[in-house]
């Protein structure tokens, strides 16, 4: 994520939200980069997220999966 992206989750309303939503659940850079692994804490949220959120294998809608990790972020997990 950008500076500017890491600024904007310091307020977090609804499309910013939205938008950290979509770049936590699109980070597939490090499904690409397997078997290397990145840091701790970014692997428990990768694990968090895909708890929710299945791999994309196929095209399907988006909104259920935005929706899950929306809620993650409400409940700040």
């Amino acid at each position: 994520m950008s500076l500017k992206g890491k600024r904007e989750c310091g307020e977090v309303p609804g499309s910013k939200k939205n938008g950290l939503t979509v770049q936590i659940q699109l980070g597939k850079g490090i499904e690409f980069l397997r078997p290397l692994r990145t840091t701790t804490p970014l692997e428990k949220v990768y694990e968090l997220v895909r708890s929710v959120v299945k791999p994309w294998i196929k095209d399907r809608f988006m909104s259920p999966d935005i929706e899950a990790v929306h809620r993650l972020i409400i409940d700040q997990k």
